[in-house]
């Protein structure tokens, strides 16, 4: 499916994504009440677990330190740079970090 995804141009894409919204369409509008209760908590439970395994990777992380492996390289750590002078001892700090400190 993605090999041809790639190669489709943006009128045949247009088509089938009109294909599947009338298909999901027909689909929903047919369904009955329960079924749609199960369907939505089904994408509830789906979404939450996709939003734990997002962050579980670094869950109690601190707990389990390594030095070797470079936390800042990781997709959820914002860091930001040290490249703020401090104007009373002239040590670096992050940007957003109180005078003094």
């Amino acid at each position: 499916a993605a090999e041809t995804r790639s190669s489709e141009s943006s009128e045949q894409r247009e088509v089938r994504l009109d294909t599947d919204r009338m298909c999901t369409n027909q689909i929903r509008s047919s369904e009955t009440t329960e079924f749609r209760e199960r369907r939505l908590q089904n994408v509830r439970i789906s979404t939450a677990r996709s939003r734990q395994t997002l962050h579980s990777d670094l869950n109690l992380s601190a707990f389990h330190y390594d030095s070797n492996y470079d936390y800042s390289l990781h997709p959820n750590v914002v860091i930001g740079k040290m490249d703020k002078i401090c104007m009373y001892c002239s040590a670096l700090k992050f940007k957003n970090k109180m005078r003094g400190m």
